[in-house]
């Protein structure tokens, strides 16, 4: 059998039974599967804060402490939009120009919850 990076082999990743051509196929067909799932995790990744949108609410990301070893010992995390008149990142109803601490990635916020969902919270 062909050998993966590791050194495995194909233990464990295919039926004992199974040729070396249905290995592949499976690996193949769990390939797709893992591909298919990385699209739908997309939307939800963080991106670098010069390709963040100017026009609405985003989520906003930034390492205001890194260790020496590049540990990240603090961070900041809140809802943003830039502020077009001012020129800066608007961060939690506070310009970000005013802190030391500089948004460097976002991410779109999710979807607001359905209505039906949100009555079901209440017990309706």
């Amino acid at each position: 059998m062909p050998e993966v990076e590791d050194g495995m082999g194909f233990a464990g990743l295919c039926a004992t039974d199974a040729s070396e051509e249905r290995c592949w196929k499976e690996l193949g067909e769990r390939n797709a599967q893992l591909q298919e799932a990385l699209a739908l995790l997309e939307p939800y990744r963080w991106r670098p804060i010069e390709t963040a949108p100017k026009m609405k609410n985003i989520l906003l990301f930034a390492v205001s402490d890194l260790a020496d070893d590049g540990r990240v010992r603090n961070w900041k995390m809140d809802t943003g939009y830039w502020h077009t008149n001012a020129e800066c990142w608007n961060w939690a109803g506070s310009q970000v120009r005013k802190y030391d601490v500089q948004p460097t990635h976002w991410m779109p916020l999710p979807a607001p919850p359905e209505r039906v969902a949100l009555a079901e919270g209440r017990g309706e």
